[in-house]
């Protein structure tokens, strides 16, 4: 694999330090290689890892660090040896862009479990020993084996999500054969794992419970994800009518929490899977052993698995609950997937563009301030605050060489008093100049006074627009879950009205086929009575001709008689008596 260095420049956000916060980044990709592809990325969703290694919570981030491993973007250069992909095509990448591509686990396509450990996305150090830079970033290159087809018809925002959140509860559903319709699955937590594994749960027809120690998640959990129960884990009650009632449990919770209550939920020969991350596990033995119950942990998924829960997805429109939101509130992002507040997302596709032309910046920022009346207030209340700081710092410094110079002085001692009388005495005549000057400092005091107060009216100016703000986002969310709600309503009719369709479609098509083979049947009926006819009246023809030779013209006269539907079943039957008739005088001559 190339590792030769672009020209081009990369934009990206990147943390440069333990506090994690993130500022605009310029660094470079390698070049596109023979089976590399050259991805623009779109969008990039932000999940709690980012939170762990921009802030060094590991002790081991390698900054600058540039986060992100959900990532969405379209082809727009390929390698010569890539077959999967076109420019053009919407991919995704994941968690991890290398490994060594060898051992047993990448054979079978599960490269998160590489022997030699799989390459991060960010933060990572790959074959070249370059740090990998993850997608908060304007472009990507990857290797086409660690990139994903995203079908047209699914949003790319929705996809980003899926390559971390979606796949960790996904591979374990499918491992421990989670998609059996009819069983029964609990999902402990309703962050953005838990929810996700609650839409799998219900496209595999499963009957899914919701155990939260939140009461407040019980509206969401039944009306806007669908779930089919809701246990408040905090309730002794509730938990005990819901004793060996399920099949599986996925844990997505990541604090500390215990586990002998949610384990006696299980039937027996349940599973128990952990895909969060207390810091301790403890459960009784007694627990796992009686019921012979399975306790599991998992980690995202390989390859297979990811491009396997994609396509799931779009063919059952499966659509995680996603914010999106422009990169400049990467930071306010991150912190509330910190204070656990939602799942967010970013939108790269303007920002980047708007980050690659320096000279638009200050433009760009007047425009922001100016779109938003909450922002330029902001942004007067910042610009106030650098003043009020830059003439704090300076006034400290003053006191901090007065102080320096007067501790000269207590240690320099009759000489130095003596120059000090000799400077007074020869200032008495800059007197006029000193007294200025403390006019000037008196006059900036009061600026600086009056800039405070100024100050203080912008905060509360400000905190109330946050507060109706606040209040805004509020309703906003109530209308988007009732509006999310309705959708799974059209959504579920929609579907109905589709099987009925079908089967409408389908008893149609029978009815014709039958009708088909009817007029067939009756055709063939026809024809074999036109035959029998026809038959019948060449029979009829020669028995005429016959008894013409042996009946005078009255007798046959006297044959053709006046019911001619009986005259013709007599003659009929005359017929066979004068043939057999016929025969005896044969035999007799």
């Amino acid at each position: 694999m190339s590792s030769e260095v672009v020209t081009e420049e990369c934009i990206g956000w990147a943390a440069r330090d333990s506090t994690g916060v993130l500022s605009p980044y310029k660094f470079s990709r390698r070049a596109v290689g023979d089976d590399d592809v050259y991805i623009k990325i779109t969008h990039c969703g932000v999940c709690y890892a980012d939170v762990i290694w921009t802030r060094n919570y590991h002790h081991d981030s390698k900054y600058p660090v540039v986060p992100g491993h959900e990532i969405a973007g379209i082809v727009t250069k390929v390698g010569s040896n890539v077959d999967r992909f076109d420019v053009g095509d919407h991919v995704g990448v994941g968690t991890y862009v290398n490994s060594c591509r060898d051992c047993e686990y990448c054979n079978d396509r599960a490269e998160v479990n590489c022997v030699k450990g799989s390459v991060f996305t960010f933060n990572g150090v790959d074959v070249d020993g370059t740090i990998t830079k993850g997608g908060y970033s304007s472009y990507i290159v990857v290797h086409e084996r660690y990139c994903f087809v995203i079908p047209k018809n699914y949003p790319l925002a929705s996809a980003a999500p899926l390559l971390c959140a979606g796949i960790t509860v996904y591979s374990p559903m499918i491992r421990h054969k989670m998609n059996q319709p009819g069983k029964s699955l609990g999902v402990i937590g309703l962050g953005g794992l838990g929810h996700m594994a609650v839409k799998f749960g219900k496209a595999f027809g499963l009957n899914v419970t919701i155990l939260s120690s939140s009461i407040s998640k019980k509206e969401e959990a039944l009306s806007l994800l669908g779930a089919d129960k809701f246990v408040l884990s905090s309730d002794q009650e509730q938990m005990k009518a819901s004793a060996k009632s399920l099949d599986f449990i996925i844990d997505t919770a990541s604090g500390d929490h215990p586990f002998d209550p949610y384990m006696s939920l299980l039937k027996t020969y349940g599973v128990f899977v952990l895909v969060g991350f207390p810091s301790v596990i403890k459960f009784s033995p007694a627990n796992l052993n009686i019921g012979m119950k399975t306790f599991s942990g998992s980690v995202t998924g390989g390859t297979k698995d990811i491009q396997e829960m994609i396509d799931f997805c779009a063919a059952k429109e499966i659509f995680p609950n996603i914010e999106v939101i422009p990169i400049e509130y990467a930071n306010e992002a991150i912190e509330r997937v910190f204070l656990h507040f939602s799942l967010t997302f970013m939108d790269f596709a303007s920002t980047f563009k708007f980050l690659t032309h320096p000279t638009e910046v200050g433009c760009g920022f007047v425009l922001l301030g100016g779109y938003s009346p909450i922002l330029g207030l902001l942004f007067i209340f910042l610009f106030s605050y650098k003043i009020l700081r830059s003439r704090s710092s300076a006034h400290d410094l003053l006191e901090f060489r007065f102080g320096l110079e007067g501790s000269k002085f207590e240690t320099l001692g009759n000489e130095t008093l003596k120059s000090i009388y000799g400077v007074k005495k020869k200032g008495l005549d800059e007197g006029m100049e000193e007294k200025e000057k403390d006019e000037n400092i008196e006059d900036e005091v009061l600026d600086v006074m009056m800039l405070r107060k100024l100050v203080k009216i912008e905060r509360q100016r400000y905190h109330a627009a946050c507060a109706e703000i606040e209040k805004e986002r509020v309703a906003a969310s109530s209308a988007a879950a009732e509006t999310m709600a309705m959708i799974l309503r059209l959504q579920s009719e929609k579907s109905s009205i589709g099987i009925q369709a079908n089967q409408f479609r389908r008893m149609a098509e029978q009815k014709q086929d039958y009708d088909q083979e009817v007029i067939e049947e009756l055709r063939w009926v026809i024809m074999q009575h036109e035959s029998h006819k026809s038959l019948l009246e060449d029979q009829l023809g020669i028995y005429t001709e016959k008894l013409s030779e042996y009946m005078s013209d009255d007798e046959i006269d006297q044959l053709e008689g006046v019911d001619a539907c009986r005259g013709f079943l007599n003659f009929s039957v005359e017929c066979d008596t004068i043939d057999a008739s016929l025969e005896t005088d044969l035999q007799t001559l």
